[in-house]
């Protein structure tokens, strides 16, 4: 009688393990969150540590199920190999092609037009205008800047051509 019992537990515990696991590698390939309806930009920092990041994620409505990928990213050994940066999140993106991405660091490019035959000053105004970009640049003299690039002494203008980049 009691090695039936044993027996028993044994197949309903293999039969919940199993039940877990399934359910586990339906929720890492289904879309990240329900709520998510348009593509997001979504910021790691550098340092930030997977939970921060997942808590985030969490807090922003962007991740459904938080605690399976911090799961899926310590199963495949990649919590420690998250890339700052800012990435695209789509609707359609799953957990595992979010971690995918953050391990790879492959963040989402931004651009900033140069027009051909802009002087050194317009080009210092766009950078110091433009919202995507963090720089230190801003109120500096030409001669500062160029200094910091490592060309002291060199007049700026002409030294920065937009099909250079």
């Amino acid at each position: 009688m009691k090695s039936r019992w044993i027996g028993i537990t044994v197949i309903l515990i293999s039969f919940f393990l199993g039940w877990l696991w399934i359910s586990f590698q339906t929720l890492v390939d289904a879309p990240l969150s329900k709520s998510l309806k348009e593509p997001v930009i979504f910021e790691v920092m550098p340092g930030e540590a997977l939970p921060s990041i997942v808590a985030s994620l969490k807090e922003n409505r962007l991740l459904d199920y938080p605690v399976w990928f911090r799961l899926l990213a310590r199963l495949e050994d990649k919590s420690h190999k998250l890339k700052a940066g800012e990435y695209l999140l789509t609707p359609e993106m799953t957990p595992r092609e979010l971690l995918d991405l953050l391990v790879s660091g492959k963040a989402h490019q931004r651009s900033l037009t140069l027009v051909e035959g802009w002087d050194f000053k317009q080009l210092i105004e766009a950078i110091n205008t433009s919202e995507l970009l963090r720089h230190s640049l801003t109120g500096l003299s030409k001669e500062a800047i160029m200094e910091r690039l490592g060309f002291q002494g060199i007049e700026p203008e002409g030294r920065f051509l937009s099909d250079t980049y």
